[in-house]
């Protein structure tokens, strides 16, 4: 047995040449960002003198003739808000928060004749805060720290502004601009609740009573007309698109809840890469505190692509569970491999209800922001529980190793009475990569990926829009994505990789796998070249290789490898999470001359043509024969045929001309089958079975556009008269 030395030495070791795997600043949070006065800043804050924060004025356009430097003494201003745009602009340049103190009125007439404003670390938790924090399971770190920075400004008798004092230091660092000019945080915390419940001195509510108190506000919160805005938003995108989806749930009460929408792309973009998926209901939230829940994938090119957005009201078990029902019936019911979400209970429940056999995974993003929060004690300088933290999870590539890394952990940090640590441990199977590595998980494993959409939602989204805006924000994200998409597809064939090493595997690589992939795959073909290999048994047919590197020979790898079928499988099982080869079956090719990549390891997902043919569902399932089935397999395929036609104006013409040659054929062939059909009743006694419909049924089986009453340009939903089947059904079911 190791001792205690000899371990702390292993655990510190870096993965082979991958140092990164404990860099915890990819982790980073505004820890000061919970305090209990400014939970959920936006950009520059304040308070007013009763406490309540208002959000300062941003990127608006000083109409006063002021130096826009460093304040000073004398500055004059037009009003008292001019005064406050113009520090929190200069307050954003620099890195604090602003907040309102004090003012000071007049003994004549009460009006406001002077106005205190701080940085937003002034002072100390007041204890009526300290009283509330005292209520939770989990304490937030206080951020202010007495700082003495501030501006007074008082007005003159000619009624402008002048500022009388200006106290430039400050006891803190500052933080980044480009944090604060990026607005604040959309995470959905359960802190943000006590900032409704601000100036209730006894009031201490428990996480299930907060949840009820805020679903029935946000109900009652919603804007006159903002709820309909939405629907007719998502049914307007459905008009223009009839493969285009969303649903809606109601309440007991018959008010609307949840929501659900997925364009054409996201259904035909899920049929290509829906084997792996996240589902992360911790990303944030949009008007009204909703919690807004993107689901999403990896292409070919390793960029995200989205699969459908839920605003769930709350997130409850029930709420979740028709969630997935609903986006299931939308991608035919064709379940992912894997899916990833966030730890959460109620989600976990709804995974196991409504996706039994797709494997379920958390998010290991937001373990690791959650052990900042959690032991956020353990993160300071001088400490290096980051660094073991990280390695003990990404580091470790045998369970033996994991579990003695662990148990290292716990002794050396003192946490083995830890309870967010013992539950972590409990459910290591699903978030421990070492425990997947024989599930394909693509390129989700990445934390740098959530971290990613996070950040690039955030750009596009804010609290402040409403329903249908915050909607259009999503589609305006989605659209810059998908351009990126198009660009590099449009460049995958005319543009060649430059290679660091000549071999024809390599070469043969980047003509079958896109660029983004063989750049992975470039990685392990180069890092192959420092291994040794040494043959260590051999049967005639099956051979056992061991590798490793001469500086690390401690660490080795099994390969078996077959010279019958050109198969090997390696204990690092790269192949098997990524879905390309890996280093050492490279380096046992190498050796055993074989310079092309067998077609059993080309995963299709990863090549250039992903995309190419149609999409199939349900892989040797007989599906049902009918004109809506039919109809539906139909649209999807023009639809997918639309999209890629759309890319280029070459492309277009090539579509438009194969549709048009494509519906006179198909007008052809009903010709000659009337024609057939009505042969067949003169000429012979023999009943041919076909399909009957109504005029209307025919009609409802069309796209809008084709049928002769013209659609609705809004739907105008009554709440008294809906059906909680009537929302739980998409709309093509409704109409």
């Amino acid at each position: 047995m190791e001792n205690t030395s000899q371990r702390m030495n292993w655990i510190s070791q870096p993965q082979e040449d991958n140092e990164s795997i404990y860099d915890m600043e990819e982790f980073e949070i505004e820890v000061d960002g919970l305090d209990e006065e400014s939970s959920e800043e936006i950009d520059t804050h304040d308070e007013d003198e009763d406490g309540d924060e208002i959000e300062c004025p941003e990127g608006q356009e000083k109409k006063n003739e002021v130096d826009d430097g460093k304040p000073r003494v004398g500055m004059v201003f037009e009003s008292e808000e001019h005064g406050f745009q113009y520090y929190c602009n200069y307050a954003r340049e620099m890195g604090f928060k602003v907040r309102k103190g004090g003012v000071r009125k007049s003994k004549k007439n009460d009006d406001v004749i002077g106005r205190r404003l701080y940085c937003s670390k002034e002072g100390f938790r007041e204890e009526r805060f300290k009283k509330l924090e005292a209520c939770r399971k989990r304490h937030n770190p206080e951020t202010r720290t007495g700082c003495q920075a501030k501006l007074l400004v008082n007005r003159a008798e000619n009624g402008t502004w002048v500022v009388s004092m200006f106290v430039e230091k400050h006891n803190h660092k500052f933080e980044s601009p480009t944090k604060l000019k990026g607005g604040g945080k959309v995470e959905f915390m359960m802190q943000s609740f006590s900032e409704d419940a601000r100036g209730r001195k006894d009031l201490c509510p428990t996480g299930k009573d907060a949840r009820n108190y805020l679903g029935t506000k946000r109900t009652k919160d919603f804007e006159i007309g903002d709820v309909q805005a939405l629907l007719n938003y998502l049914s307007d995108m459905q008009l223009e698109n009839p493969y285009c989806w969303y649903a809606v749930q109601l309440d007991l009460n018959g008010q609307i809840t949840n929501f659900i929408w997925a364009d054409a792309r996201s259904r035909i973009d899920y049929g290509y890469f829906g084997d792996v998926v996240c589902f992360d209901t911790s990303y944030g939230t949009s008007a009204y505190s909703i919690p807004f829940v993107p689901i999403f994938g990896v292409n070919h090119h390793l960029q995200t692509i989205l699969f459908g957005c839920v605003l769930v009201l709350d997130e409850t078990e029930d709420s979740l569970v028709w969630a997935l029902e609903t986006w299931m019936k939308a991608m035919k019911g064709c379940h992912p491999k894997v899916i990833f979400t966030n730890e959460d209970s109620a989600v976990t429940s709804a995974i196991a209800h409504v996706l039994p056999h797709s494997h379920h995974r958390f998010c290991l993003w937001n373990i690791f922001r959650n052990a900042k929060k959690r032991l956020n004690h353990l993160f300071g300088s001088g400490c290096d529980f980051g660094k073991d933290f990280s390695y003990c999870v990404r580091g470790c590539e045998t369970i033996e190793e994991f579990e003695l890394g662990w148990k290292f952990l716990l002794t050396k940090y003192n946490l083995q009475d830890n309870e967010w640590m013992k539950r972590l441990y409990f459910k290591r199977q699903q978030w421990v990569p070492v425990f997947s590595r024989d599930l394909f998980c693509g390129d989700m494993l990445t934390t740098q990926r959530s971290k990613r959409v996070r950040k690039f939602f955030k750009g596009h989204l804010s609290r402040d829009m409403s329903l249908e805006d915050f909607a259009r924000g999503v589609e305006k994200a989605v659209i810059s994505w998908r351009k990126k998409e198009t660009e590099v597809d449009s460049h995958m064939n005319q543009v060649h990789p430059s290679f660091v090493v000549r071999m024809y595997i390599g070469e043969e690589a980047a003509k079958i796998y896109t660029a983004a992939v063989f750049l992975e795959f470039q990685k392990e073909l180069i890092s192959s070249l420092r291994y040794m290999c040494e043959k260590i048994e051999d049967d005639g047919t099956v051979s056992i290789y061991k590798l490793w590197m001469l500086e690390r020979k401690n660490r080795q790898y099994i390969v078996k490898f077959s010279s019958r079928n050109i198969c090997a499988n390696c204990s690092c099982q790269k192949f098997e999470s990524m879905g390309f080869l890996c280093r050492h079956i490279l380096k046992v090719f190498f050796v055993t001359n074989v310079h092309y990549i067998p077609p059993q390891y080309i995963l299709n997902r990863w090549t250039k043509d992903a995309k190419c043919g149609a999409v199939v569902y349900q892989k040797g399932e007989q599906l049902q024969v009918g004109s809506q089935v039919r109809y539906s397999n139909l649209c999807h395929q023009a639809i997918n045929v639309a999209i890629k036609g759309a890319s280029s104006k070459e492309i277009y013409k090539v579509a438009k001309f194969s549709l048009q040659r494509a519906q006179s054929e198909v007008e052809n062939a009903m010709r000659r089958q009337a024609t057939e059909s009505i042969g067949s009743k003169k000429n012979d006694n023999v009943t041919t079975e076909k399909e009957t419909h109504t005029r209307g049924e025919c009609l409802s089986l069309l796209p809008y556009t084709f049928c002769q009453q013209q659609p609705p340009s809004s739907i105008n939903v009554d709440l008294n008269d809906l059906t909680q089947h009537d929302a739980l059904a998409p709309l093509s079911e409704q109409s």
